[in-house]
């Protein structure tokens, strides 16, 4: 037994020295920081809290957690990065963006609630580099159109024609009496239309319309408008000409005057559905303030013919209105005057505002007597002495061998009238 013990105490205590020689090598260990000596390896990664750089592509099987920030497996083409609440970010398809414009071409966009919105009112001529407020026809670089009272146009039987409608009369759609009709629209389908021409160099700028109709069949036009009968642009759409007898009315922002208008049927309906009067109106108010093309600026007017025109009856300028403006004249009248004597004076007093020149003369002009100052002549300018301008009086003395001087002043009044 004593031998035993000898024995497993020589046999165990070198394995347990071994082991704690081992531990202490592996805790003092110190990995590797840079590739081999050759470079025939990149550098590893490792556990150490230095920062380590990765030669070549770093794959991971599943998902990657980085600092709280947890990376979902699943990347697929044209997917995005996105993430919740709790920090899991995971792949995605994007949400669609709607980029196609509002309204019509020309229409100004803006953002309404996250889309593109358009409005009439705020319109861009990409043709002539011009921008409307209230009109898609702005007559200069800056055009303000303001509706307001519409004008009532005569419209007469003459410029009126029609295509596809039934039991058609032009004749009674404007002669003021709704109890006659001048067509139905039964059998009238989509594309039928009436017209009006109102005539060469006589084109209308059109933004309300009435039509007096018999009873709530559903009919709807648009309306539209041309320069040459040919093409078409519309102004207008969804005027309804139903609900019941009595007028129906559209209005619409000004697109300009044109020569030709038309209402253009945009559905099929199988009544007797008679319209019976027609009403056009223009309106009264129109361009309001505009920037030319050339520049000019015009208030109440739409075609100025210098820097600033204001067109209108009355302008309020720190509380005083003035509903006249006067307008500025030149009064220019030649005055003379003669005396006689040794050393006389000839002398003028100008009734108005002052002397612009001067001519002084002997009264015997083949002597050698002068006018003192000027010798026969006029005073070039205004701004000279003796005669200045503004000058109320301008004299002449005689100094020669004449008892004699003359003297004519061009008396001048710059005045309003």
């Amino acid at each position: 037994m004593k031998y035993k013990n000898r024995y497993l105490y020589y046999s165990i205590l070198p394995c347990c020295l071994l082991l704690i020689a081992i531990g202490v090598y592996v805790s003092g260990y110190n990995p590797p920081t840079q590739g081999p000596p050759y470079g025939n390896l990149p550098a590893p990664i490792n556990a150490s809290l230095d920062e380590q750089t990765k030669a070549g592509n770093l794959i991971i099987e599943g998902d990657l957690t980085i600092g709280g920030l947890k990376m979902e497996a699943g990347a697929e083409a044209d997917k995005v990065l996105t993430t919740n609440a709790s920090g899991v970010a995971s792949w995605k398809t994007p949400a669609a963006v709607d980029t196609s414009a509002a309204g019509e071409t020309g229409y100004v966009q803006f953002n309404n609630n996250g889309v593109f919105g358009a409005s009439s009112n705020l319109f861009w001529d990409n043709t002539n580099k011009r921008f409307g407020i209230g009109t898609r026809d702005p007559s200069g670089v800056l055009d303000v159109y303001i509706p307001g009272v519409f004008v009532k146009d005569n419209i007469t039987y003459d410029m009126l024609s029609a295509y596809g409608l039934g039991s058609w009369n032009s004749v009674h759609f404007v002669d003021n009496n709704t109890s006659t009709g001048s067509f139905y629209t039964d059998g009238s389908g989509i594309g039928s239309w009436f017209k009006i021409d109102s005539g060469a160099g006589n084109a209308k700028s059109y933004t309300k319309a009435r039509v007096y109709t018999s009873d709530s069949v559903v009919v709807i036009w648009d309306i539209q408008y041309s320069d040459d009968n040919l093409n078409w642009d519309t102004a207008a759409t969804d005027f309804y000409t139903s609900g019941g007898e009595g007028w129906k009315e559209k209005t619409w922002n000004s697109v300009g005057a044109h020569e030709y208008w038309r209402f253009y049927k945009t559905n099929a309906d199988s009544h007797d559905h008679w319209h019976m009067e027609l009403e056009m109106y223009e309106d009264s108010i129109g361009t309001v303030f505009i920037v030319s093309d050339s520049g000019n600026v015009g208030i109440g007017t739409k075609n100025p013919s210098s820097l600033l025109e204001v067109a209108g009856t009355g302008i309020t300028l720190g509380g005083v209105t003035k509903t006249t403006w006067p307008r500025p004249i030149i009064r220019a009248e030649y005055f003379y005057d003669h005396c006689s004597g040794d050393g006389c004076t000839a002398s003028v007093t100008c009734p108005w505002w002052g002397v612009i020149g001067r001519y002084c003369t002997d009264h015997y002009p083949y002597t050698t007597g002068r006018c003192q100052t000027e010798e026969s002549a006029w005073i070039e300018r205004i701004h000279k002495t003796p005669c200045t301008y503004g000058a109320k009086t301008c004299s002449c003395t005689e100094i020669g061998d004449v008892n004699a001087a003359d003297i004519s002043v061009m008396c001048v009044a710059y005045d309003w009238e």
